[in-house]
C-alpha cells in the first residue's frame, strides 16, 4: 500500500458544487469534477481529488529541500509554498518532469478550489 494525499475538506464541498447521497458520499461521477481533467496519480479508492502522494513525494522533496513532505498534514498556506518551489525545480529526468507538471496542475486546482480556507488540510493516508 502507497502513500495518498486527501483533501478535507473535500473541494467540492467548500466550493459547493458536490452532490452528496443520503448517506454523506459524495457522488464524484455526477458532477463536473475539475480533478477530471488533470492528469495525475489518482490515489487508492479513485476519487479524483485525492493524489497519489508516493508518486510525487521526492518531487516535493527535492523541490522544498527536505522542508516539506506529502507525509505530513498541509495547510494551504503549506501547499501554496510547496507549489512556488516545485516550479522553479528542474528534475533530472523525462518522467519526473512529466510529474512535475502534473503536481502543478493539481496543486493550482486545489488552491483554486479552497482558497485562503483556514479549515482546509491534505491530510496522508497509507
Amino acid at each position: 500500500m502507497g502513500l495518498d494525499n486527501i483533501p478535507i475538506p473535500r473541494p467540492c464541498i467548500v466550493r459547493k458544487y458536490a452532490l452528496v447521497d443520503g448517506e454523506g458520499k459524495v457522488l464524484c461521477s455526477l458532477v463536473n469534477c475539475p480533478y477530471k481533467s488533470i492528469p495525475h496519480a489518482i490515489g487508492m479508492l479513485g476519487t479524483w481529488c485525492w493524489l497519489r502522494g508516493d508518486v510525487y513525494e521526492h518531487i516535493v522533496d527535492e523541490a522544498t529541500y527536505g522542508m516539506y513532505t506529502l507525509y505530513q498534514e498541509l495547510a494551504v498556506d503549506d501547499l501554496k509554498k510547496i507549489l512556488e518551489m516545485v516550479r522553479y525545480y528542474k528534475p533530472s529526468n523525462q518522467y519526473d518532469d512529466e510529474r512535475k507538471y502534473e503536481l502543478i496542475r493539481y496543486l493550482e486546482t486545489l488552491l483554486t478550489d479552497v482558497g485562503d480556507s483556514k479549515e482546509f488540510k491534505l491530510v496522508p493516508w497509507w
